[in-house]
């Protein structure tokens, strides 16, 4: 009869212990893959054909969420866009003040996915000319080397953590 209790007891603590951990695994990874701006992001996706999980990935990859983020190198906002590249997508001159508001960062973020989809085609290209521009890609592209061997350390770093994110999106909302 004691062994009975002991094992009862332990089944009980292992299973205690597994929905723990499980909901500990569910609110991490929607503390880490969150869905702010989810409604501007998925507006702008729908309007230019942009997988929803691509925008939310590289959103989360570029800027964490954080909106008034501005790097070292001057890209702005939720999605990292540079002034110039902003003005050249939207055909009008774009200040950096502008880039720092979310709707307008997004849908100038998606519009260059978009932008970058026509012209690459393929998802792992357009990540790379998202993080690398699109003149090298392109220069990649035409020397046959695959996107997953480029000779950037930050883009090769960077293609994978967004391709996870997007697979983690996909999985974790099924978008």
């Amino acid at each position: 009869m004691k062994r009975f209790r002991l094992i009862l007891i332990l089944i009980i603590i292992v299973i205690v212990l597994l929905v723990i951990l499980s909901s500990t695994i569910f609110y991490f990874n929607y503390y880490i893959y969150k869905l702010d701006y989810l409604d501007i992001a998925e507006e702008y996706a729908t309007f230019y054909d942009v997988d929803i999980e691509l925008v939310m990935a590289i959103i989360m990859v570029e800027s964490s969420f954080q909106s008034k983020t501005l790097s070292a190198v001057g890209a702005v906002g939720l999605m990292q866009i540079m002034p110039s590249t902003a003005s050249y997508i939207m055909e009008e001159d774009v200040m950096q003040e502008q880039l720092y508001e979310p709707r307008y960062n997004i849908l100038v973020g998606v519009k260059y996915l978009a932008y970058l989809y026509d012209r690459f085609e393929d998802t792992e290209w357009v990540i790379v000319a998202y993080n690398a521009g699109e003149t090298i890609t392109a220069k990649w592209i035409d020397e046959k080397i695959s996107a997953s061997n480029i000779p950037y350390n930050e883009t090769k770093n960077y293609l994978p953590k967004v391709l996870k994110a997007m697979s983690r999106y996909e999985k974790i909302y099924d978008l």
